[in-house]
């Protein structure tokens, strides 16, 4: 039962990492408010989930990220965050945190970083890993959630987990994030590493972009094989997941178009509060990126 066509699957165990700044946090933060609202994310169907982040490092920042998220798309998003560890390894949290899932029907767990969430455990040693993936599979199996885990690469490899071996028969589900800070700062691209009983996915390629104090991830149209990370060759997308709602009261119009009165009128109608303004920037928006034209 796919929550991200293509990446994320109920019912998995999934996991990203990367090196530092490579912005794996902000992807999968992108991720969970996108299946939180059930709106695509950076161009992919996703399937509507109650989603549950559990922040184990760097509160604070997720406040801002989660601002900026919302200014941009002009919406709020739905995710649940627990702003402190919650200890994979300890039965009585995992009990905890299972209990609260099952009352709310929790359908996406995110534990940002692994790292923050197995304290005490020796993260080379399989045995003790081990125990960890078993008590994650618990997690799963009890509440039928995609289990998503944020991770740090290797220091001598940038496209391995760092750690033991034992999570890599577990996990359903395993990509990494990419950034050249010298050639191309701004982009990022998420790439699958490996993925059980699916085709793997295209790498999708990121544009960071500041917005209130923090950054956005906008772009995210397929690329082709061996273009990721190169500058120019990654074609943009028509229409961020914010503006689907503008484009959609459009469409209602048909052939014979649409003012911006007619959808700020239209969004009304339907309970979505917008002013003039708000709409009017989004035909703009709509009109530089090809997605609608000005008859």
């Amino acid at each position: 039962e796919p929550i991200i066509d293509g990446f994320l699957y109920r019912d998995t165990l999934v996991r990203t990492f990367g090196p530092p700044k490579s912005l794996k946090s902000f992807v999968t933060l992108d991720m969970a408010a996108s299946i939180s609202l059930g709106i695509p994310w950076q161009g992919r169907p996703t399937v509507q989930q109650q989603v549950l982040y559990v922040v184990a490092e760097g509160a604070r920042g997720v406040k801002k990220r989660r601002r900026a998220w919302n200014q941009h798309h002009e919406t709020e998003m739905k995710v649940i965050f627990f702003p402190k560890p919650v200890q994979i390894g300890d039965p009585r949290q995992m009990f905890d945190l299972i209990s609260f899932c099952r009352l709310r029907d929790i359908g996406y767990v995110v534990f940002d970083t692994q790292a923050r969430c197995t304290q005490g455990v020796e993260e080379n040693d399989n045995t003790e890993m081990g125990i960890i993936v078993g008590a994650l599979d618990i997690l799963k199996q009890e509440t039928g959630a995609c289990v998503h885990l944020v991770h740090h690469s290797g220091a001598a490899d940038a496209k391995r987990a760092r750690g033991a071996t034992a999570f890599d028969g577990a996990v359903d589900a395993e990509f990494y994030t990419k950034r050249d800070m010298e050639r191309s700062p701004d982009l990022v691209d998420f790439v699958s590493k490996f993925q059980k009983d699916v085709v793997e996915a295209d790498t999708v390629s990121m544009q960071a972009v500041e917005v209130a104090g923090s950054l956005i991830l906008s772009g995210g149209a397929p690329v082709e094989a061996g273009t990721a990370g190169q500058a120019g060759e990654v074609a943009a997308a028509l229409v961020t997941p914010g503006q689907v709602l503008y484009l959609e009261a459009i469409r209602l119009f048909g052939n014979q178009g649409a003012t911006v009165s007619d959808v700020t009128a239209d969004l009304a109608d339907r309970g979505i509060k917008r002013t003039r303004t708000a709409v009017k920037k989004a035909f703009g928006g709509l009109l530089s990126g090809g997605a609608v034209a000005q008859t």
